[in-house]
């Protein structure tokens, strides 16, 4: 028999169809980095899910809201204290979680009858809750931040309700067994909008009131109970360099819809003056505060 034969004559080796098939090969799977928005596990009904709260470096404090009145709940950093997350080391949210709203949870008194509304100047009070700015002009009571919403237990529907804003106790059915949420933009570097209530005349004027401080005149805790947000404007008449008025203007930002220097509606930025949550909250601090927080 020829060698072409004998290695005819030599056993075939098959391996097994089962060994062959599409699916029991491994597939590769692509590299993909890991979630930057990792969140704990939730509890049984619920799903965590992080929400935008500034854009561009402004508070995106609408976003805020509109969630809140869809259902959502915002969650303490410190209701879950095995989670790991990474912090922020510097800047204006040092020492805050990654993906922090920069939002707080405090509580309002359920027999409190003072309407407050969302983005109204909120003061912390010996009790160990909030009210309304104190004074008309926003006053010299160190500011704890802005109301951004609420969320209260209704005695008569038996379920939670989310609110823009706290329309006092006697507008609304409060379960006094359950505690009358308030959530608070409180970071002491965090910058606001406000609109003027007057002309500024031209650019240069208004150029000229940075750095100098303000009221809300007679606004600080006006608003609409049909929006439920503030109408709060900052008072023309009030620029000065006094150092116990309210705001600290930062800035003016550039609305082209809004830069009629000759009529009011000019968007100032601007920072709460002693803050409760500043290192050092006195008003005269702030003349020579270390940062603007622009």
């Amino acid at each position: 028999m020829s060698e072409q034969d004998d290695q005819l004559d030599a056993p075939i080796k098959r391996a097994s169809r089962a060994n062959t098939e599409r699916s029991k090969k491994a597939v590769r799977k692509p590299w993909a980095p890991p979630s930057m928005l990792d969140a704990p596990p939730a509890p049984d009904g619920y799903k965590h899910r992080w929400i935008r709260a500034e854009t561009r470096g402004f508070n995106d404090s609408k976003n805020i809201s509109a969630k809140m009145r869809e259902g959502y709940e915002l969650v303490r950093r410190d209701e879950y204290p095995d989670f790991e997350s990474p912090t922020v080391e510097s800047g204006k949210y040092e020492g805050s979680a990654s993906n922090s709203t920069g939002v707080t949870q405090y509580e309002i008194a359920s027999n409190n009858t003072n309407a407050i509304f969302q983005y109204n100047i909120v003061v912390p009070l010996a009790a160990g809750v909030i009210d309304q700015a104190g004074a008309t002009s926003g006053g010299t009571t160190q500011a704890l931040g802005v109301l951004m919403g609420v969320e209260y237990q209704d005695s008569v529907q038996k379920k939670p309700v989310f609110l823009n804003y706290w329309p006092g106790s006697g507008s609304v059915s409060v379960d006094t067994n359950y505690p009358v949420k308030a959530f608070v933009a409180d970071n002491p570097n965090q910058i606001f909008k406000v609109a003027s209530d007057a002309t500024l005349t031209n650019r240069a004027t208004g150029q000229a009131a940075v750095f100098a401080n303000a009221t809300l005149g007679t606004s600080a805790r006006t608003g609409s109970t049909d929006t439920g947000s503030s109408n709060s404007a900052l008072s023309v008449s009030s620029i000065a360099t006094t150092a116990t008025l309210a705001l600290r203007i930062v800035g003016i930002q550039d609305d082209p819809a809004n830069n009629d220097y000759a009529s009011a509606g000019i968007p100032l930025l601007v920072r709460l003056s002693a803050h409760f949550n500043a290192p050092t909250s006195r008003f005269d601090s702030q003349t020579t505060a270390t940062t603007t927080g622009l």
